[in-house]
């Protein structure tokens, strides 16, 4: 009984200290996209099994299909409940998969006060708005470099055709090399399977987009820098649980859909 009041006087207190604008804010906006890299949420269980309340961290998928489990809903009646409840983000759930899925029994909180000493103390919020405003200046970057491939290609494409035809495999590598994953395909994995032809082209190709490519590398060196100072450092120490305490300061994470690591989202901003 001690441990549950501990928990509830908790609870209330986060959200004094946080503000409720901003959390609810940041409640709604990680509840409202189901997809398959899906945002953290976080929300209070009360357990009707014994009546227990704790506040837990977890997917927006596990939360649905729980809910789903418990009141054989669907999504959008699920989304319609969680949403009018955006000022308490409580709800009931008894059945005992539903409460398995959302790891109820083993949730642990316990490094949430040190996590908001942390970040006050390391003024990490502001570091990782500076890293959401890298990632948008990086991002907007990558358009003209992949307008830089692309007339790299031509030129390329045109030099060659000057001279003789292009065989099918320098139309099919010309065809693909704006997009960068293929520096990586054919220098490395696809390497030994190109003709004399295609591993000609290819060093030419290094040759010709060597300086744009750099340029991007060291931008994108810079946001693993940042990423790792700023976020993965923490996470990778404190685990779910620091995507717990980011929620109240309208921080949010991910799962990522290709490798399901767990990266840093978005910043609420309660005035925007």
């Amino acid at each position: 009984m001690r441990k549950l009041t501990s928990i509830l006087i908790l609870i209330l207190t986060i959200n004094c200290t946080f503000g409720q604008d901003l959390v609810e804010k940041t409640y709604l906006y990680v509840i409202k996209d189901i997809s398959t890299a899906p945002n953290f949420v976080v929300i209070k269980i009360r357990n009707k099994q014994n009546g227990m309340i704790k506040e837990i961290c977890t997917d927006a998928i596990s939360l649905y299909w729980s809910l789903q489990q418990e009141y054989k809903s669907d999504f959008k009646i699920i989304y319609d409940t969680l949403s009018t409840k955006s000022n308490i983000r409580l709800i009931d759930i008894g059945d005992s998969k539903a409460l398995e899925r959302l790891n109820f029994s083993n949730y642990n909180a316990k490094n949430l006060d040190r996590l908001f000493s942390l970040i006050k103390e390391n003024n990490l919020i502001d570091s990782l708005k500076q890293l959401d405003k890298f990632r948008l200046d990086l991002h907007h970057k990558y358009y003209p470099y992949r307008e830089s491939r692309e007339n790299i290609i031509g030129l390329i494409r045109d030099s060659i055709g000057t001279t003789r035809k292009l065989t099918t495999e320098e139309i099919e590598m010309l065809n693909r090399l704006d997009d960068p994953y293929y520096d990586y395909h054919y220098n490395d994995w696809y390497w030994n399977k190109l003709t004399a032809k295609g591993k000609e082209l290819i060093k030419i190709w290094n040759n010709k987009i060597k300086v744009e490519k750099e340029k991007i590398e060291l931008l994108e060196k810079e946001r693993d820098r940042q990423e790792n100072n700023f976020f993965y450092d923490y996470f990778n120490k404190y685990g779910i649980v620091f995507c717990h305490s980011l929620f109240y300061y309208g921080v949010t994470c991910y799962q990522d859909c290709e490798n399901g690591q767990i990266r840093f989202g978005e910043i609420i901003e309660i005035n925007e």
